[in-house]
């Protein structure tokens, strides 16, 4: 019996003449099997001891010409499946746990990766892929996907940068993105925009929709008080018809109008409302010793001093003071007064006070007319003085011109002092002072 055998699936050749009455067998066994074999049947293969040579056999099953190669195990590291080095392709699908290396017993092979599929053949020197049911970008893919072909064209791109097209060059990387150039429609509000392609006027939420932008309506649309750092009166309210001073950096101040007839006055610091000339109460003469007005302002810078039917009880004069918060000043006047009667004249000085000269005056008899005091000297608060007054002293009539100056006082003059002289006391009539 002579049989001879294909070189690559090792398939049965029967000699001519020879195996008589045997040629179903050979031809069961040995050809029509093997070549089911190698068209449609698989053989499972476990990689987990080691590498895995195929067996190889002519005229009997083996794993070298099976069609399907089924790859199982769990070696925990690539392993190798040598097979014959001639023509022959194989549907590999490697169900091991690592990668696998289908090669001749002396050449490099192709690299299946675990849980992939692939059709795999000799190509004259090695085992090389036909296809594979996922291609390895890492380890399959060489070379740049241009633009053309749906890539960027760029091998590296910059962390956290933006891409950029430029055409079917390669794409370029930017930190930035030209808002004026480069971005296009409405950012929506749910999206950290304003929903508006144009605004004008101060913005306004409006919930989601887009933000609206008008006018401020002062009136409905504005709460607290705006203070005077920034251009505001720091105040909620103004009272009508008050004069508004400023007051540094707090809320404005408001001089109220008060009295009819009043002016705005300054003391050299700030502003009052107060009369333009002020008249004081009237205090009798009745009786007592001294009659005295205080609460002068300091505002004040004339000041009329009046007597009406002034009399004291004994043949005495009468004596004006000044005097300020230190009270009345007593010496250092420099007053002088000249005085007519029907037949004598006379005149005189002191510095004791404002001598009103009316010489034996007694109960009944009594001084009319005035003096009046002009500030002189700001700083020293000094005044001058000058008056007439008249009076009826029996069959006598009398006339007393007065002049002089008060002596500097510590602070401004806010008290004026009218004193009955020699025990005498005040007896009939009044007296007042105006200023301003």
């Amino acid at each position: 019996m002579t049989i001879n055998y294909t070189t690559l699936l090792g398939l049965a050749k029967p000699v001519t003449g020879t195996e008589a009455n045997a040629w179903g067998d050979v031809v069961n066994d040995q050809i029509t099997s093997l070549v089911e074999d190698a068209i449609a049947n698989a053989v499972s293969i476990s990689v987990s001891a080691g590498n895995v040579t195929l067996t190889d056999n002519d005229g009997a099953t083996d794993q070298a010409r099976m069609a399907v190669l089924l790859i199982t195990g769990s070696p925990g590291t690539s392993r190798n499946i040598v097979a014959p080095s001639r023509s022959k392709w194989y549907i590999v699908r490697n169900g091991s746990d690592s990668s696998v290396v289908v090669k001749g017993s002396a050449t490099t092979g192709v690299t299946i990766a675990s849980g992939k599929t692939a059709l795999v053949f000799w190509n004259g020197s090695d085992f090389q892929t036909v296809a594979s049911n996922n291609v390895s970008l890492t380890t399959e893919v060489t070379g740049t996907l241009p633009v053309a072909n749906g890539g960027t064209g760029a091998t590296t791109l910059a962390s956290g940068q933006f891409l950029k097209g430029a055409g079917t060059s390669a794409v370029t990387t930017s930190a930035t993105v030209a808002l004026g150039s480069e971005v296009s429609g409405t950012l929506p509000v749910a999206n950290g925009g304003t929903g508006a392609a144009t605004l004008t006027g101060v913005l306004k939420g409006n919930g989601a929709s887009p933000v609206t932008a008008s006018n401020v309506n002062l009136a409905s649309e504005v709460t607290g008080t705006l203070p005077v750092a920034n251009g505001g009166t720091g105040a909620a309210s103004l009272a009508a018809n008050n004069v508004i001073l400023g007051n540094g950096t707090s809320a404005v101040q408001v001089v109220a109008p008060s009295t009819n007839g009043n002016v705005l006055t300054s003391d050299g610091t700030t502003w009052a409302s107060a009369a333009k000339v002020t008249v004081d109460t009237i205090q009798t003469t009745t009786s007592g010793t001294t009659k005295t007005f205080t609460g002068i302002p300091p505002t004040a810078k004339v000041i009329h001093v009046m007597f009406n039917q002034v009399s004291i009880t004994l043949a005495q004069t009468l004596l004006v003071r000044v005097g300020s918060s230190s009270g009345v000043v007593t010496s250092s006047y420099r007053a002088a007064w000249s005085r007519i009667t029907n037949t004598v004249a006379a005149s005189n000085s002191t510095t004791s006070g404002i001598d009103i000269p009316i010489p034996a005056m007694g109960s009944s008899q009594y001084v009319d007319g005035f003096i009046t005091l002009c500030l002189f000297d700001t700083s020293n608060f000094q005044w001058s003085v000058s008056g007439v007054v008249g009076a009826n002293v029996g069959t006598n009539t009398i006339m007393a011109m007065i002049s002089g100056f008060t002596p500097a006082l510590p602070s401004a003059l806010d008290r004026i002092e009218i004193s009955a002289l020699g025990g005498a006391t005040f007896d009939l009539g009044s007296v007042n002072i105006i200023y301003f």
